[in-house]
């Protein structure tokens, strides 16, 4: 038997039935209807329903919660490999951007304007963040292919001129 029938059974037994005292101590005549003061059992009825919403909306107490579909920020710190300065051109504008990555920590640098802020890195995934010109987190995949560093956005960039230069342009390690 489910923990709410279990629960609601007795309240709702009590709500809807009559009294019981015998008929003669209730002041009424044998096979009368008996009275029962108005609201009382009204206020048994909206009580239960009041109890079988809080049970249904808190999933009885039971059970676990779904796991998060976004995973926990990475922790680590840069390998060597990703660590040191890295540039590409933006097409269009033909804009130099230099990157420079160190174990915690990155700096962009698009002229005239300059950023810095924090890394984690965990496997493939970095997360920036504490920038100096933004708040918030952007989280992303990267890879490293025979000298050729790529961004890969896994969720939208908080700070908007952080992705500008970073989604899926292609870096090469400079000097």
């Amino acid at each position: 038997m489910s923990r709410i029938a279990l629960i609601l059974g007795p309240v709702l037994f009590f709500a809807g039935s009559r009294s019981h005292e015998p008929e003669e101590l209730r002041g009424g005549q044998l096979g009368a209807t008996p009275r029962r003061p108005a609201g009382r059992s009204r206020s048994f009825a909206l009580c239960a329903v009041a109890l079988l919403a809080w049970l249904m909306v808190s999933g009885c107490g039971g059970g676990t919660t779904a796991p998060s579909s976004t995973p926990p920020p990475p922790t680590s710190t840069a390998p060597a490999a990703l660590q040191g300065a890295w540039v590409t051109v933006l097409p269009g504008t033909e804009e130099r951007v230099t990157l420079t990555l160190g174990a915690t920590s990155y700096q962009i640098t698009r002229p005239p304007n300059q950023a810095s802020g924090t890394i984690a890195v965990s496997d493939d995934r970095i997360e920036f963040s504490g920038s100096t010109v933004c708040a918030g987190r952007g989280p992303y995949r990267w890879s490293l292919t025979g000298g050729s560093l790529v961004f890969t956005a896994i969720s939208a960039d908080a700070c908007p001129g952080r992705s500008e230069v970073l989604a899926g342009y292609t870096y090469s390690k400079s000097g």
